[in-house]
């Protein structure tokens, strides 16, 4: 099994639960030795990135809807990056509205959100558009006539 970096192995022990850190420590390596990130990030970016993302949100996001699910409720998550968001940013909150308000023309952004990006972001605005809208008027967002596999503009 692949070791993680020296710098990384310390500040995880540092930072995250000392007490627990040899554990923790193994699980993280298993878990993430197969995702080398690109440069300009070395391999105690990425490590340190899975680990941290995953401790302050994504857990507790996970966690949130297995609880609501375990109730039969949704859930909504976005995650498609906009164009100008750079590559370590994410997904920020936010940057669903271009997409849900059909901003197609990227009105209000700079660049556009859509600038230079596959159709299927326009294919996804038009869903999430008309999805919203029936979530509006009907409190479901799966009402809207046309919704299907191929079915993403109104006529």
């Amino acid at each position: 099994m692949p070791t993680c970096s020296p710098p990384f192995t310390h500040s995880f022990r540092i930072m995250y639960r000392p007490e627990n850190s040899n554990i923790e420590l193994a699980r993280t390596q298993r878990v993430h030795r197969h995702s080398p990130p690109g440069p300009p990030y070395d391999p105690g970016f990425r490590q340190t990135a899975a680990y941290y993302g995953d401790q302050v949100f994504i857990a507790s996001c996970r966690r949130t809807c297995e609880v609501w699910a375990s109730q039969n409720l949704s859930a909504y998550c976005f995650n498609t990056k906009p164009a100008g968001i750079a590559w370590g940013a994410g997904v920020e909150h936010l940057s669903d509205v271009a997409f849900i308000l059909n901003n197609l023309d990227g009105y209000g952004y700079h660049p556009s959100p859509f600038e230079s990006m596959p159709e299927s972001y326009t294919e996804l605005s038009h869903l999430m558009a008309w999805s919203w809208a029936s979530f509006a008027t009907d409190l479901d967002p799966n009402v809207w006539s046309g919704r299907g596999r191929n079915a993403t503009r109104a006529d």
